[in-house]
């Protein structure tokens, strides 16, 4: 089973093909469209640096997000 955080902490960590399978993987688990997208994003983001930038910027903004869910709770 892949999560949600485990695909995070692969994108922190700028993994990007383990990161665009498992982003996969969640995407046919889950059916989230945005999820589909950061697969792709993910695997052109070893050779495209607008990519890397963009998912390096979203995965911090995500991970964020869920500490203050979290802190909410």
């Amino acid at each position: 089973m892949i999560t949600e955080t485990m695909m995070l902490l692969a994108l922190k960590q700028k993994n990007w093909l383990h990161a665009s399978d498992m982003a996969s993987k969640l995407y046919e688990s889950r059916g989230i469209p945005l999820i589909k997208d950061i697969s792709y994003v993910a695997g052109i983001a070893e050779t495209d640096p607008r990519a890397d930038w963009l998912l390096t910027l979203w995965s911090e903004l995500r991970w964020d997000e869920i500490n203050k869910e979290e802190d909410i709770k």
